[in-house]
């Protein structure tokens, strides 16, 4: 199960949030989440977040590079002394409850569309030479349950490769951070009405970011 900022393990401080991220994309909402060691923690919808019982800080920065398009980048920052083998959540649900809305993951680069009513949205994560993305899409109301995962014990998730009736979509990819070092990640969400402008926006951007100059 998710644990939420209340709920932790007996004799740890809870996860502290700081101001809440703005949401990337018009009817996709995004959180974030963390697996380490069978130990699952979010969702997080903060652009800081504090776990002082792993001795980790998650930072979450937005970029705008088009008006369709929004990155998001992920910094884990490890104060431990030891490394840390994690694995980043982030999590993608509509705003507004519809049963019209569907989701599915295309096989071939684990990206993940979502359809509804007039709005498309495509979910990815950035490129890896050393990981790979996990994607999965499920009922909006299971993603805080246990019914996530194929095997918790390794964090691996439970692959549904579609659902509809307001779905919610999880990106996944595991990390090793050293000791006092920061790692990042990074994830897209672009937003569309077709799905060749989605493709086309999505191969250009990852073809090259700088391609699109900063829109204020």
């Amino acid at each position: 199960m998710l644990k939420t900022p209340s709920e932790t393990r007996q004799g740890q401080m809870g996860p502290v949030e700081e101001e809440a991220i703005f949401y990337p994309a018009e009817k996709l909402a995004i959180a974030t989440g963390l697996w380490i060691n069978g130990n699952v923690y979010g969702r997080f919808e903060a652009r800081e977040t504090l776990l002082y019982g792993e001795k980790l800080t998650l930072k979450v920065t937005e970029e705008n590079p088009h008006s369709k398009i929004s990155f998001l980048n992920y910094f884990i920052c490890n104060h431990a002394k030891e490394e840390k083998r994690l694995k980043l959540l982030a999590m993608h649900l509509p705003k507004a409850f519809s049963m019209d809305h569907f989701s599915f993951v295309s096989p071939a680069d684990q990206t993940i569309f979502h359809l509804t009513g007039d709005n498309m949205f495509l979910v990815g994560g950035e490129n890896r030479e050393d990981g790979k993305w996990e994607a999965t899409v499920i009922p909006s109301w299971h993603i805080s349950s246990e019914s996530i995962w194929g095997d918790i014990g390794k964090g691996a998730l439970k692959y549904s490769p579609l659902a509809k009736g307001n779905p919610a979509s999880i990106l996944s990819t595991e990390i090793v951070v050293p000791p006092g070092k920061t790692a990042r990640l990074g994830t897209w969400i672009i937003s569309g009405e077709s799905k060749n402008e989605l493709v086309s926006l999505k191969n250009v951007l990852l073809k090259n970011r700088l391609a699109f100059p900063n829109e204020k």
